[in-house]
């Protein structure tokens, strides 16, 4: 899964939050706990990358150097506008029913992202201050992203009120009145906001994800919140691999994944953490 898959199925989630938000049931609780494992192995990955860049920052073999910081930042920039859509979407989901089977999770990756998003601006403040010339690059396109961010927060507003995700609360809601009077009311079109999105990255070159197979589980994951209907070929198009999953996800009965690692992530320490609410849930399920 590349960083501009992730992209696009940040855009099926806005398109089809209505559907997720307010459709009958709730989300599985496999899909839930899967998004969670992924998530949490991607963050104990991107600690370890970031970590290791930054005491080696400046030492030789710098066009590795390069590739490599470009890569893993990147990947937390721009996956983090997947990251703040599904946290919009899954604390909507449990504010309607009154639940607390998605949202704690949800936030929890939330937290985690923000923290290596801390890690990656500090990186590459220290690069940029050594004149690395590829950090002009990157900041540009985590401007870009937080940017679009807001606008696809903007998008689903009528589905759910996501603007404390957004980077910009007051951005966001003044998108959302400029898109509210030029579609005088309707629901947005995913295809468009689809195309927009590809073309404000056109002219990025995105490297090769470092976190590839987890991308594909996190994706797997989340395609497992929609409901039945959604796959029926009729929802909005997007890249290879998410095709992939979308036939995964409608020909199995568990969160398809593209990978079938079994990556063992550390276990939260306190008796309180995510995966023992889900336990819970499990249980009265």
């Amino acid at each position: 899964m590349t960083a501009r898959d992730m992209l696009d199925l940040a855009t099926l989630v806005v398109a089809n939050a209505r559907a997720i938000v307010h459709g009958p049931g709730s989300i599985a609780a496999s899909g839930i706990e899967q998004y969670w494992t992924a998530s949490k192995c991607r963050l104990d990955r991107w600690a370890r990358a970031l970590k290791q860049l930054n005491s080696t920052l400046g030492q030789s073999n710098a066009a590795q150097q390069h590739s490599t910081s470009h890569a893993v930042l990147e990947e937390v920039f721009v996956g983090e506008v997947l990251t703040r859509v599904c946290n919009g979407v899954l604390c909507a989901h449990d504010e309607l029913r009154d639940t607390q089977s998605a949202a704690p999770i949800a936030r929890s990756v939330f937290i985690g992202h923000l923290e290596a998003r801390h890690r990656a601006l500090r990186l590459l403040l220290r690069a940029a201050g050594s004149a690395a010339a590829w950090t002009t690059e990157v900041d540009r396109i985590r401007r870009r992203a937080e940017r679009w961010t807001d606008l696809l927060i903007a998008h689903m507003l009528g589905a759910c009120d996501g603007t404390e995700f957004a980077f910009d609360a007051d951005r966001t809601l003044a998108l959302a009145g400029q898109l509210r009077e030029r579609d005088n009311g309707a629901v947005s079109d995913g295809h468009l906001l689809l195309a927009s999105l590809r073309c404000a990255f056109r002219d990025v070159r995105l490297h090769p994800s470092p976190n590839a197979d987890l991308q594909s589980r996190i994706a797997a994951s989340i395609l497992h919140w929609f409901p039945e209907s959604m796959f029926d070929g009729a929802g909005v198009p997007v890249g290879p691999n998410i095709v992939r999953l979308l036939d995964a996800a409608r020909d199995s009965t568990r969160p398809p994944s593209a990978t079938d690692t079994r990556e063992a992530c550390p276990a939260p320490a306190t008796s309180g953490d995510v995966p023992h609410m889900l336990d819970r849930r499990r249980h009265f399920s």
